[in-house]
């Protein structure tokens, strides 16, 4: 089932080796559900903090957003060293953590999308990858993958999106 390919999506000791990231007062956070605008949100911090702050167009030449604003759930499983200098300043680093897990001390970015747009959008993204298309269809996927999932109850889940939300 798709909960139990997610759950080798990551290691337990690489996740906490995440989330235990040493922060800086001046570090941002970008602080999203899943398919909430995550990835929009890092491109734009990052040019901000290369294009105008110092005009350092080197500093946007990159492959993967992740190469530049690391993920910290997955970082430890990926070999980043999240304590290491970034390519500009300040550090920035995404997770999809609500407020209780997410590193303290630092910055926060929080982005909210609507919450059809989220479903509809994580539903094709997993569709074909984590299930066949026609497998599953988006009313069951709706109902038990993001409505009952609910507050986390450890560090290895994510939670829902109402309480990232309320978080």
């Amino acid at each position: 089932n798709m909960k139990a390919k997610l759950s080798k999506f990551e290691t337990e000791e690489g996740r906490l080796k995440g989330l235990a990231v040493k922060t800086r007062p001046d570090d941002v956070f970008i602080v999203t559900t899943p398919k909430a605008g995550t990835t929009w949100m890092q491109q734009i911090c990052h040019q901000l903090r290369c294009l105008a702050a110092s005009g350092d167009v080197q500093g946007m030449k990159f492959e993967e957003i992740s190469d530049v604003i690391p993920f910290i759930e997955l970082a430890g499983d990926l070999g980043i060293d999240l304590e290491a200098e970034q390519v500009a300043q300040p550090r920035m680093f995404k997770t999809h953590c609500w407020r209780e897990h997410c590193p303290k001390g630092a910055k926060y970015i929080i982005v909210v999308r609507d919450p059809i747009d989220v479903a509809v959008s994580f539903y094709k993204f997993f569709e074909g990858w984590f299930f066949e298309p026609g497998e599953l269809d988006i009313s069951e996927f709706v109902q038990d993958f993001i409505l009952k999932r609910g507050k986390p109850s450890s560090q290895m889940e994510n939670a829902s999106y109402w309480e990232h939300l309320l978080s």
